[in-house]
């Protein structure tokens, strides 16, 4: 995998990790999901898995590191999550917020991986 194509896909996990962050927070606090669930079985077991946002961290600090040629600290990564404005990939993917993250193709994400 090339830098570009880290890139392509850490946004994109960048966007999952939100997703399920939010969905997360909002069970927490509403006792209900955010997500609708749709017809992806991908989706839907990362927002069953308890450990799901762990391992698309993982995934993320290792495609930082094949971009920079180090992996980010644990603080590294929590400053770029918070400081991460996905407004331009909403545009990019053809999104209008969270809500979208079905458009992404994330079987193609995983072949990638």
């Amino acid at each position: 995998m090339n830098a570009r194509e880290a890139t392509e896909v850490e946004e994109q996990l960048l966007l999952i990790y939100r997703f399920l962050e939010e969905d997360r927070l909002f069970k927490k606090f509403y006792g209900a999901d955010l997500a609708t669930k749709k017809d992806n079985q991908i989706l839907n077991r990362l927002l069953t898995e308890e450990n799901a946002e762990e391992i698309l961290r993982n995934c993320i600090r290792e495609l930082e590191e094949i971009k920079t040629g180090s992996k980010p600290s644990r603080g590294k990564f929590e400053e770029m999550i918070v400081s991460y404005d996905p407004s331009d990939s909403y545009r990019k993917y053809g999104m209008k917020g969270l809500g979208d993250i079905y458009k992404l193709d994330l079987k193609r994400i995983i072949q990638l991986l």
